[in-house]
């Protein structure tokens, strides 16, 4: 039971635990009456102590480009280091640094892109250990590998690191020192028998026979009792209102100027109990010309700019006591912006405000390009401040508040970027359009529609650990009915259930039923009437998660989420053509339906109902205008009314009605079909020359705007109108397409009303929205007709076709889970100790001889959107 190896010597008497001593090391020498030895006991253990609880992380925001967490979800650990180069099991991992962003269904990947981390570090805080320790291995492994990394080595004489004291270390890379084997991530703890008469060396390895291994699952000599139970806990994730006030305030930038309500005051008093971590702040903002003042131009712009519209979300990173907490915090003021953190509004050569993400660069963002109008004309946005160029949203708080007050900044424009001369300021007015705060943001939950047990495991000082130990009450099931909720298992010990007597720490285990399942989004569908299916369009990824007779889990219809478990089949999957699905009869309106990877499906089980306002498609205009004698220069001219009532005349309504204005949301799909024409003579090729330009392209709209004209400009598609098929007879010019910018609509109708001026070779495009009415139409100018009206060839033509699929609904599937392995339990980040009397530690509640213990357990295995995602 002797064996030496390298410097160390082991043994073992079948009387103590194995045991090794340095032969190099002096060992101090017992002194005569003290009960004591110079050394401790666990200095010559063979077994050495872990860690004994995961590592706590806090993550945040990090001011520069470190995005390794973005898409990683990464989870901590760490390893003791003892002197003569030994190292200890891993303890456990903590839950993964991974706050997501809110949910964002991208039109380009469709795919939710708010599955990414919104911060880019991590606080991790571990223990030293006692002074046998000499070093601390930090450690991280992603969720979906079994390799461990190292990312760094401390060591604590080096660093000055007292014994048993907590210390912090800031994670925000890849940096990596070295990988340890894959084998050490099932290594709970160092499995070294509590006993054994027989020990030798096989090969490279210390081995131990005829010997003692685990616990008695005994308290005294009463068997421990199994009878603890599970509660499914299920929480909505509602929002409440924040109130709110404005008020003037000063700008100081030239001159001072006091604009009404440009200040927003923003009460978060009724939710101070709530500034926990994953909890958001969302705020939808309108801000609306209120005066131009402290320029030097000969007249000020005309144009002005009204209802532009932010999206400010922000998500708690921490739990904050207090709202001045909060508003103390980094992360608080990183995201609103700091002078050395937000980007410029106008640069030549590095990125501006449209790529940053703070409130102020969205608010600089927001703010139109340039205005038409006044003297010089136009002016472009150059620099926003409130008493210089270059600020940030100004924040204030009154400490002891629940108030914090936001200050938006005053825009520059000048009359050239390049060199600025001419200049004016533009304030505005603030204006609240939805103020709301989440409890629970986008916080971990269990799946629904899946079953889960939970198992327990008891732990000695050395974390050696009981297999999963369950009761007869240790399952749960979550209802498809709970898709939009946060999910969690509470577990209740019993006054009956003491833990046995070598146990020094417990923790839980859990195993699902099912697991890995892929989510299918799409808001772009048809119903065909002839199959009395519906068409569902797969955009990016989705199309390669679907095949022909797979069954789906319908999470969530035009109506929300579901409430119970719907399933359908998929009946085919196949790439369509433009306007696959036909109308049923000569009278019927042709819906607009884009080309693509469709999935059919019989919808009696859910709703896909599109509203009036799914596709608007107000049909195809045509314009035609003949020269006669008394009209040397008639080009044609008109008017595409896209408006929802699409009246057939084109003035205005009289009789007071408003159009209703429909929005155009993120991953629209807009199909815009111009054909501007002139057969000309002959063959098209004299002095009465062919001219025709068809133009054919469908758009997907980057982000939501409030109408389709904000769509246009935001998207840029008039840089795009010139990317059509032309076709000039003879020495013809060739043609042009331009889009000017609209000014202020006039009521009138004609060339005053539409603004567009004539032009042998160019095509213009404008569009126009009635400030009464909200009359939306698109005013075209094509070619010169060059000859009689009875002659078709000579005549000028324009034909105009708009049509819109609305995404304004995302219907999500599921595909069908597979069933989980059924001996593989994954663990806890969290463990609770266990008292001298055998009672369980709980995080809701400690047990006692008269209370059971009542733990939260932290499972989770996706996040709740709120949404059925």
């Amino acid at each position: 039971g002797i064996n030496l190896i390298d410097n160390l010597l082991f043994f073992t008497d079948d009387l103590n635990q194995p045991r090794r001593i340095n032969v190099n090391k002096n060992y101090g020498n017992p002194t005569s009456g003290v009960d004591t030895d110079m050394f401790s006991a666990e200095d010559i253990l063979v077994v050495k102590a872990p860690p004994i609880a995961a590592p706590t992380i806090a993550p945040f925001s990090l001011e520069g480009e470190d995005n390794f967490l973005e898409d990683r979800l990464i989870s901590f650990a760490y390893r003791y280091k003892y002197e003569d180069n030994e190292y200890s099991a891993i303890s456990q991992f903590s839950a993964p640094s991974f706050v997501p962003e809110q949910y964002n269904l991208s039109n380009e990947s469709y795919l939710n892109e708010g599955m990414v981390n919104s911060t880019n570090a991590c606080v991790v805080t571990y223990n030293s250990g006692g002074p046998l320790v000499v070093g601390i291995d930090l450690l991280f492994k992603e969720m979906t590998s079994d390799i461990i990394k190292v990312i760094e080595k401390i060591d604590k004489a080096n660093d000055g690191i007292a014994d048993n004291v907590f210390e912090t270390f800031s994670f925000s890379n890849s940096k990596i020192f070295t990988v340890l084997p894959s084998s050490e991530i099932l290594r709970l703890y160092d499995n070294v028998p509590l006993l054994a008469k027989a020990q030798t060396v096989m090969g490279n390895r210390l081995m131990y026979g005829n010997y003692v291994d685990g616990w008695d699952l005994k308290r005294g000599n009463a068997p421990t009792q199994f009878n603890y139970s599970t509660e499914l806990i299920s929480e909505p994730i509602g929002l409440e209102d924040l109130s709110y006030n404005r008020e003037s305030s000063l700008y100081t930038w030239i001159a001072n100027v006091n604009p009404n309500n440009s200040q927003l005051n923003l009460d978060l008093s009724n939710v101070v109990e709530k500034l926990k971590i994953g909890a958001t702040i969302d705020l939808d903002l309108s801000f609306t010309h209120y005066a131009f003042a402290n320029g030097n131009p000969t007249s000020p712009p005309i144009e002005e700019s009204t209802d532009r519209q932010l999206n400010f979300l922000y998500t708690l990173t921490q739990n904050y006591n207090s709202v001045s907490e909060l508003y103390a915090s980094v992360d608080f003021q990183e995201k609103i912006g700091t002078v050395s953190n937000i980007l410029p509004v106008y640069s030549a050569t590095v990125p501006t405000s449209c790529s940053g993400l703070t409130l102020t660069d969205l608010f600089n963002c927001t703010i139109t390009d340039s205005l038409q109008g006044g003297d010089p004309t136009p002016m472009y946005k150059y620099a926003s401040g409130i008493t210089g160029p270059g600020e940030p949203v100004r924040t204030s708080h009154l400490i002891g508040s629940d108030i914090i007050n936001f200050q938006f900044p005053a825009m520059q424009f000048v009359s050239n970027v390049a060199t600025p001369g001419t200049y004016t300021f533009e304030y505005y007015s603030v204006s609240v359009l939805n103020s709301t705060f989440s409890a629970l943001g986008t916080p971990p939950s269990l799946h629904s529609n899946r079953g889960y047990e939970i198992g327990m495991v008891y732990m000695d000082e050395f974390n050696r650990a009981t297999t999963a130990l369950v009761s007869r009450n240790n399952t749960i099931h979550v209802g498809c009915s709970k898709s939009a909720n946060k999910n969690e298992i509470k577990v209740t010990i019993p006054t009956t259930q003491v833990a046995p007597d070598f146990a020094k720490r417990y923790k839980f285990v859990i195993k699902p039923d099912e697991t890995s399942y892929d989510t299918v989004y799409t808001s772009i569908f048809f119903y065909d009437p002839v199959t009395a299916t519906d068409y569902f369009l797969l955009q990016g990824e989705n199309a390669a998660k679907v095949e022909e007779g797979d069954r789906l889990i319908v999470k969530r219809d035009v109506d929300g989420a579901l409430n119970s478990c719907k399933y359908v089949t998929v009946l085919e999957k196949k790439a369509q053509e433009q306007d696959f699905i036909a109308p049923t009869d000569s009278t019927d309106t042709a819906l607009s339906v884009p080309q693509g990877v469709y999935m059919q499906i019989r919808s009696s089980e859910f709703n896909s109902s599109l509203t009036d306002s799914a596709v608007l498609n107000p049909g195809t205009k045509n314009y035609c205008v003949g020269k006669d004698i008394f009209d040397n220069l008639l080009f044609v001219e008109a008017a595409y009314n896209f408006s929802a009532l699409l009246d057939p005349d084109l003035n205005y309504p009289t009789d007071g009605d408003i159009y209703p204005v429909y929005d155009i949301p993120v991953g629209s799909r807009i199909r815009l079909r111009f054909e501007f024409s002139r057969k000309g003579t002959g063959d098209g090729d004299g002095t009465c020359e062919r001219r025709i330009y068809k133009f054919d392209e469908t758009y997907v709209s980057s982000q939501t705007y409030g109408n389709i004209i904000d769509w246009w400009n935001g998207d840029n598609i008039g840089e795009t109108i010139d990317d059509g098929e032309q076709e000039v007879g003879g020495d013809g010019e060739p043609i042009e397409n331009v889009y000017i910018t609209p000014t202020t609509a006039s009521t009138s109708t004609g060339g005053a009303y539409y603004g567009l001026t004539p032009s042998l070779y160019t095509n213009y495009y404008r569009w126009y929205m009635h400030p009464v009415s909200n009359e939306i139409r698109l005013a075209l100018t094509g070619t010169k007709a060059c000859g009689s009206v009875e002659n078709d060839n000579k005549k000028s033509c324009i034909k105009a076709t708009i049509d819109v699929a609305r995404a304004e609904n995302t219907i999500v599937f599921e595909t069908e889970p597979v069933d989980a392995l059924p001996d593989v339990w994954y663990e806890s980040s969290e463990s609770y100790s266990i008292d001298a009397s055998g009672y369980h530690e709980g995080n809701v509640q400690t047990q006692t001889v008269a209370l059971p213990a009542i733990i939260d357990t932290a499972f989770f295995n996706c996040f709740a959107f709120g949404n059925g995602v």
